[in-house]
């Protein structure tokens, strides 16, 4: 088994025959706007560019096609027959050479407006090419992101599975990020677009994303997914988001548990963790840990709850820039309610109360498609639903009023609704990179003294951080909130589970580092486990014992076999087990046993007198195998040979009758071997 890490929460598996990509996920980068160039085209005889010559037309040419004179001759012999052609030609090109004109205007508008613009790409898949993977498993809707690169740009066409609710939230949040920066034009920020090309690009478009989104298989929890009777996949809840999973795969007989980013909090709204995915896993892979401990999260969410409750206590406008799509932004709006309610407060439309506005394309949708999600949820929310109540509190808020969704900045301009602020809450706007979208227009329309901006995002670097507050014309803080569990808690978890006992466990190098000594002592602790730290871009090759291997074996061989209880170890039940001359074939991972070919010993004929029995015993035990046995009935013997690594096992047997030696084994090192001490004795 191999297993390459590509990114965080980005994994190449390869296990068996098998090669599985763990998620995909989307790379952000800020670049220098590209000053617009001017047009180089030469100009025509008529005072225009001449349009490019295209791809058809020079390999016409390279063929010894017409030439251009040919075709001008055509052109003038048919021009006095259409007179209006060259009037036709020449408004054809002018039109051309007005939208070349607007083009540089746009991009010579971008590079003085916007100081950074936004590229985009999926993680580079290191030395392997993309139509060498099996399967791709996903384990939450933001680790995909970047699917339709791979898809639609790179042509992978195989097995993808995701959870339906991942799917879904998936779709919002691409057609979020398409409406924020699907207008920034591709040569604005000197990248490429091309269908083999994995450097920086423009977004992919609306259309793209809905054939790959079609291209996945959805599956729910705990249902298995076999590929090819090679590989068994099957998710488990991890209880970070709607939908989001951990993984199993199962092949070869050897189990491997995939603990990416989860959550235990009982107070948040999405299904709890699901553990049994550690039982019985020889490798478990630990990724997408989070910074805070539970208590340590407890207290991060307090001190931002009472923060913007104060702001907005005090009549000031507080922006949550964070993506609608998910995550915590629902968890956050019962939160901040609970406490208003503590300081006398109420989210309302009408003053003293405090309106609430999600500024996004997919608001609308994301608010009520997470509340149709009650069978993704934990069980109190779950219950709710038996109540024929919503799910999550939003849903009452949007039928009172105190939530407003807007589409656009444009569709709050022409709303007949007045927007009330000082104070209102506002969540819209992606933490990555400020000053696009609806949460620019919002940051102009306030006053900085009034307003505030608050980043939640915990995956945002320091540098992107001092960077984006520079571009925000309102105060920016950053108060990152990870709801993923840390590398102790994930730990304490596999040390609590009796029934987790891996051979292998990779933690994130990273993490490691940065972990505290109660983490490390608790890895101590594991006895008997081998720990591999790994980091980004490295590869670990992993060799997993293998006690047992699944076989079928046709009904008739089990019918003529005696089976013997056979102890394996004290923990583990007795088992059966009977030798069988077979042949073990082995086809599209599935090993079957069949009736072996091989003919009976004949008997063998002494030469001269039979050896003594004790003699024939002692011979056998200095060949190295101790234990022996025989028995004696109407002058005919039976030695019994047992296995010396297990003495309850029968290696094979010698009957001694009538000046004959009758040899039964389905050992052929133990045959020869009586043979040779047969034949020694009477020679």
């Amino acid at each position: 088994m191999k297993v390459s890490c590509i990114a965080s929460e980005c994994f190449l598996i390869e296990i068996g025959s098998s090669t599985i990509l763990v998620n995909c996920p989307l790379e952000v980068d800020l670049r220098k706007p590209k000053p617009a160039a001017m047009s180089g085209s030469a100009p025509s005889s008529m005072g225009r560019p001449v349009p490019p010559p295209t791809a058809a037309s020079s390999s016409s040419a390279s063929h010894g096609a017409p030439s251009q004179a040919d075709v001008q001759y055509i052109m003038d012999f048919f021009d006095q027959y259409a007179p209006h052609a060259k009037q036709a030609q020449q408004a054809r090109l002018d039109q051309q050479h007005e939208q070349q004109q607007q083009q540089q205007q746009q991009e010579q508008a971008m590079g003085s407006d916007r100081p950074f613009i936004p590229v985009f790409r999926m993680v580079p898949l290191p030395a392997i090419s993309h139509q060498d993977i099996d399967l791709i498993i996903i384990t939450h809707f933001e680790a995909m992101l970047g699917l339709p690169y791979l898809t639609e740009y790179l042509g992978y066409h195989k097995r993808i599975v995701a959870t339906e609710p991942t799917i879904m939230l998936a779709r919002q949040r691409m057609q979020e990020l398409v409406a924020y920066f699907s207008d920034i034009p591709a040569a604005a920020a000197s990248i490429k677009r091309g269908p083999t090309d994995m450097d920086w690009k423009g977004l992919y478009s609306a259309m793209e994303i809905e054939e790959c989104l079609a291209r996945i298989q959805p599956l729910r929890h705990d249902e298995r997914m076999s590929l090819f009777h090679m590989l068994t996949a099957t998710p488990k809840s991890s209880g970070y988001t709607l939908g989001s999973s951990n993984w199993v795969l199962e092949a070869e007989e050897k189990k491997v548990a995939i603990f990416a980013s989860s959550s235990q909090n009982p107070h948040f709204y999405p299904s709890s963790l699901d553990l049994t995915l550690l039982d019985g896993a020889d490798v478990v892979l630990v990724c997408g840990v989070g910074r805070y401990s539970m208590d340590e999260l407890d207290k991060q969410v307090s001190k931002a709850i009472s923060y913007i409750c104060s702001r907005l206590k005090t009549g000031d406008n507080v922006v949550l820039a964070m993506p609608v799509v998910g995550g915590l932004v629902y968890d956050m709006l019962w939160m901040i309610r609970a406490r208003l309610a503590q300081l006398g407060m109420e989210f309302g439309a009408v003053k003293p109360d405090v309106p609430v506005y999600m500024l996004s394309p997919v608001a609308k949708l994301s608010l009520e498609y997470a509340n149709i999600c009650g069978e993704w949820m934990s069980q109190q929310r779950m219950d709710s639903v038996l109540q024929a109540q919503q799910p999550l509190p939003h849903g009452a808020m949007l039928q009172d009023g105190a939530l407003t969704t807007f589409a656009d900045i444009n569709e709050i301009r022409t709303s007949k609704t007045k927007l009330n602020t000082l104070p209102s809450l506002v969540i819209t706007g992606d933490a990555q990179v400020l000053g696009y979208g609806p949460l620019d227009s919002i940051m102009q329309m306030w006053t900085p003294e009034k307003s505030v901006c608050m980043l939640l995002d915990p995956d945002m670097s320091v540098e992107n951080y001092e960077l984006q507050k520079h571009l925000s014309t309102i105060p920016t803080i950053h108060h990152p909130m990870d709801t993923r569990m840390n590398l102790e808690d994930v730990l304490n978890a596999i040390h609590t589970r009796h029934e987790c006992t891996p051979e292998f466990i990779l933690l994130p190098q990273m993490a490691v580092d940065g972990a505290t000594a109660t983490a490390t002592t608790s890895a101590q602790e594991l006895s008997g486990i081998k720990y591999i730290h790994y980091n980004i871009g490295g590869r670990q090759n992993i060799d997993i014992t293998a006690q047992w291997v699944e076989m079928m074996v046709y009904e008739h061989m089990i019918m003529n076999s005696q089976l013997k209880p056979i102890p394996v170890n004290e923990q583990r039940h007795m088992v059966l087990g009977a030798p069988v001359g077979c042949q073990i074939h082995k086809f599209n991972n599935v090993v079957t046993v069949h009736p072996s070919s091989m003919q009976a010993a004949p008997p063998l004929a002494a030469a001269q007198a039979l050896l003594p029995t004790d003699d024939l015993v002692n011979k056998l035990i200095e060949s190295g195998h101790p234990h022996v046995s025989y028995t004696t009935a109407d002058n005919d013997v039976t030695i019994t040979v047992n296995s010396q690594a297990d003495e309850s096992y029968p290696l094979g047997t010698i009957h001694i009758a009538k000046n004959e030696y009758t040899i039964s084994s389905t050992d052929d090192h133990f045959i020869d071997l009586i043979r040779k001490i047969l034949t020694m004795s009477n020679a």
